[in-house]
């Protein structure tokens, strides 16, 4: 994948495949093909490259090489090497042009529900975000956007990460604050104080709307949201 990076601005790093730096940010991404994550799945390694990689840097992504797909039976299905677009015309439609795209993909014998709740327990401890690519081209493109948007200023952006994780992620109590600060309107501030306010992350069957909006910093409106969001009444 270097030969298709050429020479951008990004470096190797203890924890983590490539560094980027901006604005005061570190991030580090964690680059992995399909098979190699379901390999460090089994062995452990991809936890402790993650935790690793979230203390180091403010911002975790993961790029994975290659589609993963459920199959009919549950198990998972991964993207072989190569893909083809075949694109045509579409006429009288708004959209200029369709597309058709070709892979094919080989079973493997891992529950996809099995990988799938490690890739969400991971955004909700390490990982700010989990990207996939279909190619190392692909890949190689990505890192070079991605360290264009942390090269830029803020003012450079119409939208920016919203979450920096001014916290550390591998305490436990820690959790719930970064799984409230997601929510639309609540933010990080918001969060602790609703995470102290109540000692945990609160779900919607242990607390009502009323209790919700004595803590302070969240009014009616926000707390209906929030319950809403937490899975409604």
């Amino acid at each position: 994948i270097q030969k298709k990076l050429g020479q951008p601005p990004l470096a190797f790093f203890e924890h983590g495949d490539y560094l980027l730096r901006g604005n005061g940010i570190t991030c580090l991404v964690e680059r992995v093909t399909n098979s190699g994550l379901l390999a460090d799945i089994e062995s452990g390694r991809m936890t402790s490259k993650l935790e690793g990689c979230a203390a180091d840097a403010d911002i975790v992504i993961l790029l994975i090489e290659g589609l993963i797909l459920p199959a009919r039976d549950g198990t998972t299905l991964i993207q072989e090497a190569g893909y083809v677009f075949n694109y045509y015309d579409l006429k009288g439609s708004h959209f200029p042009e369709g597309a058709d795209l070709k892979m094919s993909f080989r079973r493997t014998g891992f529950r996809f529900a099995s990988v799938q709740n490690f890739l969400v327990s991971g955004q909700l401890r390490w990982v700010h975000g989990v990207e996939f690519t279909l190619s190392a081209s692909e890949t190689a493109e990505r890192l070079k956007e991605l360290d264009d948007y942390f090269s830029k200023g803020f003012d450079q952006h119409l939208l920016h990460l919203q979450r920096s994780r001014p916290f550390t992620m591998k305490r436990e109590n820690n959790i719930g604050e970064y799984v409230l600060s997601g929510f639309p309107g609540i933010g990080i501030e918001r969060a602790r104080a609703i995470v102290e306010c109540f000692g945990a992350l609160p779900l919607r069957w242990t607390v009502d709307e009323k209790q919700l909006s004595r803590v302070e910093g969240i009014g009616k409106v926000t707390a209906r949201k929030l319950i809403e969001a937490l899975g409604g009444r």
